[in-house]
């Protein structure tokens, strides 16, 4: 099973047990929804949080939620932009869409390095969320 398999899974699971009013298992699926979460990419830019949004009502899409640290070309850091990436589960693996960004004032780039840091996330989420992923099996003591 790769990443998003286990993630669309665990979310779907999330879901229902939310609806459904059944707490206990709600919690387990949500501690496994965590445990992708710590293992989703960090560093290199990506220095905040990176959270998954569990109360998106689409099943077709997950919803990612990210900062971004921004560099200028002497290597300082000059500001942040937040960014929401959807992820499409296909049979033959994942499409991710990032879309439009919100950069913080100050911040100026132009459509090129834009495009460029799109490509870096999208390549470096993709890999990410086609590793193998096993989860522990179920607890009941």
């Amino acid at each position: 099973m790769t990443k998003i398999q286990a993630l669309a899974t665990a979310l779907v699971a999330f879901r229902n047990c939310v609806k459904s009013g059944n707490t206990a298992w709600r919690d387990r699926w949500a501690d496994r929804i965590d445990a992708i979460e710590r293992s989703l990419p960090h560093g290199s830019g990506l220095d905040g949080d990176v959270e998954i949004d569990r109360e998106w009502p689409a099943r077709k899409e997950i919803l990612v939620t990210f900062d971004y640290h921004h560099m200028n070309g002497d290597g300082f850091y000059v500001g942040w932009s937040r960014h929401v990436m959807a992820i499409y589960p296909e049979f033959d693996g994942i499409s991710v869409r990032i879309d439009p960004h919100v950069f913080a004032p100050g911040i100026e780039i132009d459509d090129w390095e834009r495009d460029c840091l799109y490509d870096y996330l999208s390549e470096l989420f993709h890999a990410n969320l086609s590793e193998p992923w096993s989860f522990e099996p179920w607890s009941f003591e």
